[in-house]
């Protein structure tokens, strides 16, 4: 037997501690039960495992550092459970995973720097926590293609390391404490599609580099303490489909740049704040998503 799968079965109670004894399992998945209690550090023994997955428990303690023993992990998801603690630096140890989700737990502390050295990473989701800093070895994760930590208490800077990412889809970083200014670096990551950083406290001005994001879908900035001139390099975003810096900065359109402008874009949703709304036939109310 290579797999273990037992999700949506309405199992509780705690993991057994005989999961050791299937040495030669590549993946388990628990996914979507009841279960309760600590994860047994005898899943260690399971020593060609490439997939762990135990999302939408009511897991709890810390992740157990006798994981780190794993070396063929690829996908790590406790996701959607109870676990406390800190992230542990041993995690770097796990130099083959692509996947690591560890999102609404009840997990504090800094995301190690050590996930620099998961440089096979492609996925990362760290988001419902109480996460306090990205470290800038983030940026030795060239293959990352999406980077989700919104909702937590994030403070300090965006990382200028953050414009390494070339592969990036998708970063989230909305509802956090972020105080710094938007790096220019961020318009070098071409591939972006999603930029989420809304709902923080971020400063100065929207950089005109973020119009080199050919590929960009969605730009979410609203509610930050963002100033200055909307860049008119925007408008030549012309895959974009939802545009939301307006409401909640004090953000202003220059002489040859109006709401109505972009609605010249085909497919392009605006939000502005709701007293704006008339002068704009393509744009949404900010209410209206509430």
């Amino acid at each position: 037997m290579n797999s273990f799968h037992t999700e949506q079965n309405g199992l509780d109670g705690w993991l057994p501690t005989e999961l050791g004894l299937l040495d030669k399992l590549l993946e388990i998945n628990f996914n979507d039960n009841r279960l309760s209690g600590e994860l047994p550090i005898e899943i260690s023994k399971i020593s060609e495992l490439e997939i762990f997955s135990v999302k939408f428990n009511a897991l709890s303690g810390a992740i157990p550092s006798e994981i780190s023993s794993l070396s063929s992990l690829e996908v790590l998801d406790v996701s959607y459970n109870y676990f406390t603690g800190v992230l542990p630096s041993w995690l770097g140890n796990l130099g083959y995973l692509r996947e690591f989700k560890v999102s609404s737990n009840l997990i504090t502390g800094s995301v190690p720097s050590e996930f620099g050295n998961m440089v096979h990473l492609r996925k990362i989701s760290v988001s419902n926590n109480y996460f306090s800093a990205i470290p800038s070895e983030i940026g030795h994760l060239t293959l990352l293609k999406s980077f989700d930590a919104e909702n937590n208490t994030l403070i300090g800077s965006l990382p200028t390391e953050l414009g390494h990412l070339g592969n990036l889809e998708y970063l989230y970083l909305s509802s956090n404490n972020l105080k710094s200014s938007i790096p220019t670096k961020i318009g070098n990551m071409k591939k972006l599609l999603f930029l989420g950083l809304d709902q923080n406290e971020l400063t100065g001005s929207i950089p005109s580099e973020l119009g080199d994001l050919s590929d960009l879908r969605v730009l979410s900035l609203f509610s930050n303490n963002l100033t200055g001139d909307i860049p008119t390099s925007l408008l030549g975003l012309d895959n974009l489909l939802h545009l939301d810096v307006l409401s909640g900065n004090d953000l202003s359109l220059s002489n040859d740049l109006t709401e109505e402008t972009f609605c010249e874009k085909d497919d392009l949703t605006v939000w502005v704040d709701c007293q704006n709304q008339e002068s704009c036939s393509c744009c949404e109310c900010e209410g209206a998503r509430r």
